[in-house]
This record gives structure tokens, sequence and C-alpha cells, in this order.
């Protein structure tokens, strides 16, 4: 389900088996609130906010996603999509109480640079509280074009990592 609009909710909700992302926010999307959701086995991210603001992540079962973000190369973790929670430069987000497991990469965000002269910046992003397994992947944050993350306000902390889940911070 992708969706530009504001104040959108989406809770109690089963979203799965997708040959794409799971839940996804895009452009200019504002205060989404996704909660106590299970979202799992979708071919990409399960839940894909990009260049969007405000958006609340909170007591969501996510697992099984992003195994087929870049098919045909047989590494379906590429970069850091993929992720069972991806932020893509968007900012405002808050992502706490999840259980996220068994996905390609973990908690994510991603900078880059934007194509569509709307880039979108990845910043005040708070991680926390959240239980994050592998059985690989990574959960931390990257930039593409040479962004200083560190000045973001990016925060991951108080979240338990698993099973061969990496945490890379903000140098992955």
């Amino acid at each position: 389900m992708k969706w530009v609009a504001t104040h959108v909710t989406v809770t109690n909700s089963r979203v799965h088996d997708n040959a794409c992302k799971g839940l996804w926010t895009d452009g200019g999307t504002h205060d989404s609130v996704i909660t106590n959701n299970q979202i799992y086995n979708n071919w990409t991210e399960g839940i894909f906010i990009e260049i969007s603001s405000g958006a609340t992540i909170t007591g969501n079962t996510v697992y099984g996603n992003g195994f087929r973000t870049n098919p045909g190369s047989g590494n379906g973790c590429a970069w850091l999509w993929g992720g069972g929670i991806t932020i893509a430069s968007s900012d405002h987000t808050e992502i706490a109480h999840n259980n996220v497991y068994g996905n390609c990469n973990g908690i994510t965000g991603t900078q880059q640079n934007r194509p569509d002269g709307n880039p979108g910046i990845l910043q005040s992003m708070n991680v926390h509280d959240n239980t994050i397994s592998g059985p690989k992947g990574k959960t931390g944050a990257v930039a593409d074009n040479g962004a200083n993350l560190s000045s973001r306000s990016i925060a991951f902390s108080n979240n338990t990592t698993s099973n061969g889940m990496s945490f890379c911070s903000l140098s992955c």
C-alpha cells in the first residue's frame, strides 16, 4: 500500500506477500502513524518512509521482508535497502517498540541525492526500544552523497540486536 497524503493511520492490520513494499509513504507525506501491525513476506521493504516527514512507527511485528530488493543480482541486501523498516531521505520519524526480525536488513536510514529535484533530508530520526534480529543484515544509517549524518539528530538507543544482525550506527 502506497500513499501520498497527510494524517494517514494504519493500525491492527496484516500486510503481507506483496511483490513490492508492504507499507510505503512517498513524496511529501506528513504525519503517518503505523502501529500494531503485522508486516511480513513482502519482496522489498516492510515499511518504507520515503521523502516524507513526521512518521511514527510503533508496536509492529515486521519479518521476512526485503529479500527481492535487488532481483537478478544474487544479493537481495544491497546497500541498506530491504529493511524491515527503512527511512529514506525523510525527517522527524520515531521508530519504537517494534519487533523486527528475519528481514534482509533491520531498521535503516538512507540519505541519497534525489534526481527529481525534491531531495528530502534524512534527519531527526529517533530509533529506540526495538528488538532487531537477523539471521544477517545491518541496522543503521548511511549517505551516498557525502552528507555528515552526525549533525542530523539521528539516534539509535536502547535497541536490542541479535542473531547475526549488526549495528553499524551512522557509518554503515
